[in-house]
Parts: C-alpha cells; sequence; structure tokens
C-alpha cells in the first residue's frame, strides 16, 4: 500500500527545472545510544574531577556506531581544554605500520599541544621531561620536534639489538605520554579497530595501563566484537583493571522505527511498516539502516513529493524490488555502479592505498582521471558518492 508523509528535515538539490529537484533524506549517524552516550560522558566528567587515568573499552560488530559515539565526547573534551586524539588500525596494519594508531594518536597531541596557549610556558617542562627518550620517538612522531628544543636527531646504534631498541622505545612512549599530561589539559586517547594491531602495540598498550603515575588520561579502546580471536589476552588484561565496558548492539525495531519515522517527519506511526521491513532486512545495524534507506530513495522506491511537500513510498513494491539477500556490499556496489565510468577507474586504484587518500597522490599517479573527476565533481552529484564510498565499514 502507497504512503504519503509530511516534510522532515531534507535538503534540496536543484538545478534547473522542478523534474530535477531531488530531495536527499537526513538520516542520523547516531541512534538510539542515550544511555551509553550519558555513561561516556560520565566517565569522562570522573576523569576532569579525579585526575586519575581510566580506560573505556567498547566493542561492537561493524557499523553500531562505535566511532560515532566517541566523537560525542569531542565537545565536552574542548570545553574543559582537554585534548581529543585519535589513532585507527587497518586489517594490514601489524604488516606495515607498527604501533600506526598510537603514533598516529601522539601525533595529533603534539599537533594540540603545540597549539595550546600555555604551550610557551609548558614547553622547556616537557622537553626536560622526555629528555633523551624524544630522540627515540622523533622517527615516529614527526611532528614531535618543537618539544625536542636543540637536541638533535640522529640515527639509533646498529650495534643495539632489536629487543633492545624496543624496550628503548616503550619507554620513550610512557615518557612522551607522562610529560604530555598535565592537570590543566585532560587527554582523551581513541585508539579504534585494535583487534588489528601488531603485537609491538599491544605490548604498549598493556605498558599504558599498568603506569600508575600517568594521570589526567582517558583511554578509549574500540574493537570488533565478532573478531576478537587476536586480543584476547589483552581484552582479559584489561577487564581486570578498573575499566569500564560499553557494548553496541543493533538497533531495537523499536529504535529503527524512531530513527526512520523521525527521517521521514511521521508523527502518526504510517512508517510503521516500513520500518518493520527495514529492521528484518538490515538486522537493525545503524549503517546497514542508513544504506538500505538511501538505496530505496536510489531506486526511486522511496521518493519526495514537491508538490504536497511529502514523503511517498510502497512497502510491498520495496519488499519486491529490493532483493531479501542484498548485504551491505550489494548496496554499496549499487552505488558504486551509478557512479560515472572515469571516477570508478580512481576509486580502483585509489583502493590500493586502503582506507583513505587524497587527491595530491591520485595526481601523481591518474592526472588526467582527477582532473576529470575533478570536472564531474563540479557538475553533479558524484563528489558526495565518491566521498560516501571513501569509508571504512
Amino acid at each position: 500500500m502507497a504512503q504519503s508523509l509530511g516534510l522532515s528535515s531534507v535538503t534540496y538539490s536543484y538545478e534547473g527545472n522542478y523534474d530535477d529537484l531531488y530531495v536527499e533524506i537526513e538520516l542520523p549517524t547516531l541512534y538510539g545510544r542515550i544511555d551509553e552516550v550519558q555513561l561516556l560522558r560520565s566517565t569522562f566528567l570522573q576523569l576532569v574531577r579525579s585526575k586519575n587515568a581510566k580506560t573505556v573499552v567498547l566493542d561492537g560488530v561493524s557499523g553500531t556506531g562505535k566511532t560515532s559515539l566517541i566523537d560525542t565526547l569531542r565537545e565536552p573534551v574542548c570545553a574543559s581544554q582537554g585534548f581529543f586524539c585519535t589513532g585507527k588500525y587497518f586489517q594490514n596494519s601489524a604488516i606495515t605500520e607498527p604501533y600506526s594508531a598510537i603514533m598516529a594518536a601522539f601525533s595529533d597531541l603534539c599537533d594540540l599541544v603545540n597549539q595550546s596557549d600555555d604551550f610557551e610556558a609548558r614547553k622547556s617542562k616537557i622537553a626536560h621531561a622526555l629528555g633523551a627518550d624524544g630522540v627515540v620517538l622523533a622517527k615516529s612522531i614527526s611532528n614531535l620536534s618543537p618539544f625536542l628544543e636543540d637536541v638533535s636527531v640522529g640515527d639509533s646504534s646498529t650495534e643495539e639489538t632489536e629487543s633492545k631498541l624496543f624496550t628503548k622505545f616503550k619507554l620513550a612512549c610512557k615518557s612522551f605520554l607522562r610529560a604530555m599530561s598535565c592537570d590543566n589539559h585532560p587527554i582523551v586517547l581513541f585508539i579504534d579497530d585494535i583487534q588489528w594491531m601488531d603485537d609491538g602495540s599491544r605490548q604498549l598498550i598493556e605498558m599504558f595501563l599498568q603506569d600508575k603515575e600517568l594521570t589526567n588520561v582517558l583511554f578509549i579502546f574500540a574493537y570488533r566484537s565478532d573478531e576478537t580471536e587476536k586480543i584476547k589476552d589483552t581484552l582479559s588484561k584489561m577487564r581486570e583493571r578498573d575499566c569500564i565496558n560499553i557494548h553496541l548492539p543493533n538497533l531495537s525495531a523499536d529504535a529503527v522505527y524512531e530513527l526512520v519515522s523521525a527521517a521521514l517527519g511521521d508523527d502518526k506511526g504510517a512508517t510503521r511498516e516500513l520500518s518493520a521491513l527495514v529492521s528484518t532486512r538490515t538486522l537493525g545495524n545503524p549503517l546497514h539502516v542508513i544504506q538500505f534507506m538511501e538505496a530505496i530513495q536510489r531506486e526511486r522506491l522511496l521518493t519526495f513529493n514537491t508538490l504536497s511537500s511529502s514523503w511517498n513510498f510502497d512497502v510491498e513494491k520495496i519488499q519486491k524490488e529490493m532483493m531479501v539477500s542484498e548485504t551491505l556490499a550489494d548496496l554499496l556496489t549499487r552505488k558504486a555502479r551509478r557512479l560515472p565510468s572515469d571516477i570508478l577507474e580512481a576509486l580502483k586504484i585509489a583502493s590500493v592505498f586502503g582506507y583513505s587518500f587524497s587527491e595530491e597522490m591520485l595526481l601523481h599517479i591518474i592526472p588526467r582521471l582527477v582532473e576529470e573527476a575533478a570536472s564531474a565533481f563540479s557538475d553533479d552529484d558524484s563528489a558526495s558518492e565518491m566521498s560516501q564510498m571513501n569509508c571504512s565499514t
């Protein structure tokens, strides 16, 4: 049965005549997580008051909104003059980039401390606290140099064993975090996807958690709950300590209904049947819900009537035309096939670089494709499409 709903929060794209008027549905990236947001913020407030280091361990399958949940901390951290630092592991990080997520978070911290109002007042104290350990870290953290004063970054001794060098490196990381922490600036260190971390990173994390002299730091470690085989021991050690555990399940059918009805401006229950279908097809996974809703709009199974300012859809038609077995990968494949061929070619080449890439990177390899893609972006909505494809699910 066809349904028609009143105007909700929408974005218009107009290209000359009303036949080309396209209304984009706006879906929240975080929904149904009020309790988790409150727990996370209360943990941060406890850190601000007590200055005692704290640890949050967050898990959920891919697409449940772990990163979006942690991002809700940015505002209170900023309001408290704190530093929010992030690092993320990728599936091949353990082989190609050891310590990559931790070093990325440390690099964030260097930038934030360097930009803080009291940097000049703290600079010499930080440099003194780092001492020779700063030189050890300088090769891994390119923006550490402002904290090293006139210390020369020389080559490490080639005569030392790998074990001794790693011991020095670990101690340098401990000294770095101690030096950067202070009472006036709480630090949030968010390390994402630790299920893919290397063994050296595991040892660093375990060392941080055992450091009783470290203060005013909130560690947040996130992992995919269906990929825990390699981190079982680390998780056990985390839970032995006084850490906060947060699990993000898929959304309930009621939560999916609230999300869909809010997006479509339904206050009379008209989306109940549609949301039940969405919940069944996506199993309540928030990312899958968003992708499914975007997919039915792209396929013109969900349309916006500009004359009546309402959304129109037919649940039976959606049920028939959207395959039951269609996964998130299938939905993304549908989206990719709608992109211009040159942009698809650019994405194929860019995928070799992993999770993200820059226009500058591609320009050196495929300048013609980048120029044509940039031209295409100025003409249509392909830029938005490509941006959404360039993300980890």
